[in-house]
């Protein structure tokens, strides 16, 4: 099974190369830009691990944390 990996990044670039390699190393791989989207791609799916981007627009990385 593969793991779950959210990858939290409003950098395009950076969020691009970051679903690019998890991808390749075989991982199921769900994006968000914000921490809104966080909270809304958490209500669909859980994943193993979470990389997470702490100063973000709107809901920071911080207020995804302390919630």
């Amino acid at each position: 099974m593969n793991q779950k990996v959210l990858v939290v990044e409003d950098d395009k670039i950076m969020a691009g190369l970051l679903t690019e390699k998890l991808a390749k190393a075989g991982m199921e791989v769900a994006f968000a830009v914000d921490g809104e989207a966080c909270f809304k791609e958490l209500e669909k799916n859980i994943p193993d691990i979470i990389l997470l981007d702490l100063i973000l627009p709107g809901v920071s990385g911080f207020d995804v944390l302390s919630k």
